[in-house]
């Protein structure tokens, strides 16, 4: 869609992205298509404390997202987690299962799911669509560590956590998320050894 320039800055050898010149030809790429205005509205979420005013702005563009293409699971996704800043957590569970629905290979959408689930206290919920998230997300990994999530809450459940994450961390050693939330759980244990093992 368009080329950004590379420069050297004088003080070093390393390249570093003229990234003003890139945001404005961004900024100004086709607005017929519905991924450059959610594109568009994720800049506007991730870079601002998220004032009522940047919010509403991102509320704009999410709009304009939605007028050209109803069926955008990131569309859906990032107006969920607008929903979630503003913590109206029913709001973005709605929003969170749309996207689940547009496109059920969408796992950080299903993760998000999950999570409002826990805060709102619906914890049979959150496991039951930890397993049916298995069903169409084929990575081992992916199913382990959002049953551990989704297990996590409960203190009679701790163990169960722990084993799925384990082996959401030996299935995939890289797997950051799954790393960090054991790492979490065993501090709440006490076990801070395995932490920094991990």
């Amino acid at each position: 869609m368009f080329s950004a320039t590379w420069t050297r800055t004088p003080d070093s050898s390393q390249t570093s992205r003229n990234w003003k010149s890139c945001l404005v030809l961004w900024w100004h790429a086709s607005d017929s298509h519905s991924e450059c205005w959610v594109a568009k509205a994720w800049y506007q979420t991730r870079n601002a404390a998220l004032s009522s005013l940047e919010r509403s702005r991102a509320s704009v563009l999410l709009e304009n997202a939605y007028s050209y293409s109803l069926r955008n699971a990131e569309a859906a996704f990032c107006h969920a987690s607008l929903f979630w800043t503003k913590q109206d957590v029913h709001s973005a569970v709605q929003k969170y299962q749309e996207a689940v629905h547009i496109d059920p290979s969408f796992s950080e959408a299903y993760e998000a799911l999950v999570r409002c689930y826990l805060v709102m206290r619906r914890d049979r919920e959150a496991l039951s669509l930890a397993r049916a998230a298995s069903q169409h997300i084929r990575r081992p990994v992916f199913h382990y560590y959002l049953q551990g999530i989704a297990l996590s809450q409960k203190p009679a459940t701790t163990d169960k956590c722990r084993v799925l994450l384990e082996k959401a961390v030996k299935t995939d050693p890289s797997y950051q998320q799954a790393v960090i939330q054991l790492s979490k759980l065993y501090l709440r244990e006490g076990a801070g050894e395995n932490a920094v093992d991990l």
